[in-house]
């Protein structure tokens, strides 16, 4: 059950204009408990500090699309966040102390960001271990370093498009969960064969790369669709 439940009056305004109903009656296990909160496109430029104190968050923390440019340490405080959505803001780093969110953040999306240091971001991201969603487009990643594949190897989709990646590490086969997979518009030469080895993947978008032709080549038959 995700509960909107909102303390601005600008987001109440929104529910309004969307003619929903925030006057609901909650269970009593989620009175006083915000579950959801949805703060995208608000012209931001700074995380809301009274964000950091909604212990019970957990669904859904939606911040894309505003002009936030760091993080606050305390953003570890927030144990129970699922789902955390940063795309499309003005980070230049991510703190170290989001890595702390390893067990319950599942899905996270950081692309679109002007990361001065994207390995930077890949140390912290790769400890993020309950990770099953991790989508890094346009950030500028020349590799997609090994310990990412070796750590996060719960990941169910992952989204790369709009880099400058020329190839896959040999761990990527660690990925075995992994259904999901988009590469295009990187800088691939070659069709990265690898994923051959992941039984359960079933999307791949290689598009807009340089690969050639691929002729011949055994898509696995679990792949539903190949987009080349």
């Amino acid at each position: 059950m995700a509960v909107r439940f909102y303390y601005d009056m600008t987001n109440r305004q929104k529910d309004k204009a969307l003619g929903l109903n925030t006057g609901l009656s909650l269970p009593k296990r989620c009175k006083g408990h915000v579950l959801f909160v949805d703060c995208s496109l608000c012209a931001l430029t700074a995380f809301p500090a009274h964000l950091l104190h909604l212990e019970h968050l957990e669904e859904l923390l939606h911040m894309e699309g505003n002009f936030i440019c760091s993080l606050p340490s305390a953003i570890s405080q927030l144990k129970n966040l699922r789902v955390l959505y940063l795309h499309e803001n003005l980070l230049s780093c991510v703190c170290e102390d989001l890595g702390r969110l390893s067990q319950n953040l599942h899905s996270l999306d950081l692309s679109h960001n002007p990361f001065k240091c994207p390995e930077q971001t890949q140390e912290v991201v790769h400890r993020l271990h309950g990770l099953r969603e991790l989508r890094l487009y346009k950030l500028d990643l020349k590799q997609l370093r090994d310990f990412i594949c070796k750590t996060l190897f719960r990941l169910e989709i992952l989204g790369l498009s709009d880099n400058a990646l020329s190839a896959l590490p040999s761990e990527i086969t660690n990925l075995l969960f992994l259904r999901e997979i988009y590469l295009n518009n990187n800088l691939f030469q070659m069709f990265p064969t690898a994923l051959d080895k992941l039984p359960h993947l079933e999307i791949i978008d290689v598009g807009q790369n340089k690969i050639g032709a691929i002729l011949d080549y055994d898509c696995g038959s679990s792949w539903e669709k190949l987009f080349d």
